[in-house]
């Protein structure tokens, strides 16, 4: 049996995936494209452009509420996230290209499994594509429609664990016994956003 240890499936980039609004939803995703390893490439002539992807969040805090207006957006039409810098519009491929209504669904990772000769898969979590009981839901749906090929991991909110620890607690119960998820995935940097205070 050959598992594959770290997938994604996940609903429209368009959706509010959780959270009170698409407009959260896509500040949650501009933080997370600032940092992520994958290059900035401007669309007129494919030039990498590390600036780019640093002036999505310049000072790399995820202070959502503070993040500097790039037209970021997720371009149904073109399957992918752009913004504006400097007069050009850039993309990166953290999300995968090509994205049909901006989701991935769990047919189109069966059928990369099939590709790849995967049998099982464990889907991972990410504040970027969702969060709480909407997105435990969305997951559970998932592994309900492919029992025998998906497993997945429940979503914690890192930074609200130190500011609410019992709601938090509530919220992966409910996960792990609801919704049937199976496993849980931290993101240690991200409890800092809610605690500046290292945890010992």
């Amino acid at each position: 049996m050959i598992i594959d240890s770290h997938s994604y499936c996940f609903a429209s980039a368009n959706s509010g995936a959780g959270y009170d609004d698409t407009e959260t939803h896509m500040r949650w995703v501009q933080a997370s494209y600032a940092i992520h390893h994958q290059p900035a490439v401007r669309l007129s002539d494919r030039q990498i452009v590390p600036a780019a992807a640093r002036a999505l969040d310049p000072d790399a805090r995820h202070d959502l509420d503070n993040l500097p207006d790039r037209q970021f957006r997720f371009d149904s039409d073109e399957g992918r996230v752009l913004w504006e810098f400097e007069g050009d519009t850039y993309t990166k491929y953290f999300y995968p290209p090509n994205l049909r209504n901006g989701e991935y669904t769990p047919e189109s990772l069966i059928s990369e499994m099939d590709n790849a000769g995967v049998d099982l898969t464990l889907l991972h979590t990410n504040p970027m594509l969702g969060r709480g009981g909407e997105y435990s839901a969305y997951l559970s749906a998932c592994i309900a429609r492919y029992p025998d090929r998906l497993r997945s991991m429940a979503p914690v909110e890192e930074y609200r664990i130190a500011g609410d620890p019992d709601a938090m607690i509530a919220e992966v119960d409910r996960a792990i016994r609801e919704y049937r998820l199976h496993a849980l995935k931290f993101n240690a940097s991200l409890s800092y956003l809610g605690c500046p205070v290292p945890w010992d």
